[in-house]
């Protein structure tokens, strides 16, 4: 397989720290005709191993995380905006009115888009301080009421939230864009390590 086609399939499984199973999914299903033995633990480590044959040999480890940044719905308002938590470490200043996941725990995946409060709204101090904390960004699904949120959306508390970003490579430069680069594409160099053997 293709490298770009490789980093695509990891990027695409939405994990967050503490909800990587999708990701290790796609690793797991990568690595299994490559190794002699592949599985993941309690934990959900991918964990594979591939012998060379040669009594003695010394022992080589590759490892990288497959985990990435996003949310978690800490609260459901009533007004059915979504409090959030954050699993990883981002800028918040650069959150407000992006598209996000939200995944519920039955696997349905909602879109929503993070908001803060608008301009209008804000006062003067605010307006000149010109920062935000993390209770200041909401994630708006399109629901109106907190009922709607739990019983037509089937969110809740707990459920992982994850950046809207679709992977594209731009073969002509040579750029990729997407999400989670952070460590998919260390995932990715052992794949393509493994591929080479």
């Amino acid at each position: 397989m293709e490298t770009e086609q490789i980093l695509k399939r990891l990027c695409a499984a939405g994990a967050p720290s503490g909800f990587e199973r999708p990701a290790a999914q796609a690793a797991l299903e990568l690595l299994r005709p490559l190794m002699d033995e592949v599985w993941t633990d309690r934990l959900g480590n991918v964990i594979g191993v591939r012998r060379c044959g040669t009594p003695g040999a010394k022992k080589l480890l590759l490892d990288a995380h497959l985990d990435e940044c996003g949310f978690m719905v800490q609260s459901i308002l009533e007004n059915g905006l979504l409090s959030i938590l954050m699993l990883g470490g981002f800028h918040l200043t650069s959150l407000p009115a992006h598209s996000v996941i939200v995944r519920t725990r039955d696997g349905k995946k909602h879109r929503g888009i993070t908001t803060s409060k608008p301009m209008h709204f804000l006062t003067a101090a605010q307006k000149n301080d010109n920062s935000l904390a993390i209770e200041d960004i909401l994630v708006d699904v399109g629901a109106s009421s907190r009922e709607e949120v739990t019983e037509v959306y089937g969110i809740r508390p707990g459920d992982p939230i994850m950046p809207d970003v679709s992977f594209e490579y731009h073969k002509e430069n040579g750029i990729l864009y997407g999400k989670a680069f952070d460590n998919r594409l260390g995932c990715v160099s052992i794949i393509d390590t493994m591929q080479a053997l």
